[in-house]
């Protein structure tokens, strides 16, 4: 049986959070604790996100893109990606979610397409 350890994850433009790149304690536990509103849940979101593509509720159409004045912020890249440690050998996986936006002929502005 192969022995995985996660070593880090980095959140990017996740769920409100900017950047935060959280490392782990290879030799025990680590403990993510604080107040609500912190960041703690979103952990845990992020990384099944970063492997499944769904969120804790097992919900796949869920927003990972940060709120502002009730619209998501477009033109920024959501990404999840953590380095996990496997039988001594590192590992780096990344999901990201990035948005298209195409500009029609004959149109000054571009558009949104998903």
């Amino acid at each position: 049986m192969k022995k995985i350890l996660l070593k880090s994850i980095t959140l990017r433009n996740f769920r409100g959070e900017k950047e935060r790149t959280t490392n782990f304690n290879q030799n025990g536990e680590t403990t993510i604790m604080g107040d609500n509103g912190l960041g703690k849940s979103r952990h845990f979101d992020a990384f099944m996100w970063l492997l499944f593509g769904k969120d804790t509720k097992d919900r796949k159409d869920y927003n990972v893109r940060t709120i502002e004045d009730n619209e998501p912020i477009h033109r920024v890249e959501c990404s999840v990606s953590a380095t996990l440690i496997i039988d001594g050998q590192s590992l780096t996986i990344k999901r990201a979610l990035t948005e298209k936006w195409v500009k029609p002929r004959g149109q000054v502005d571009e558009i949104f397409k998903g």
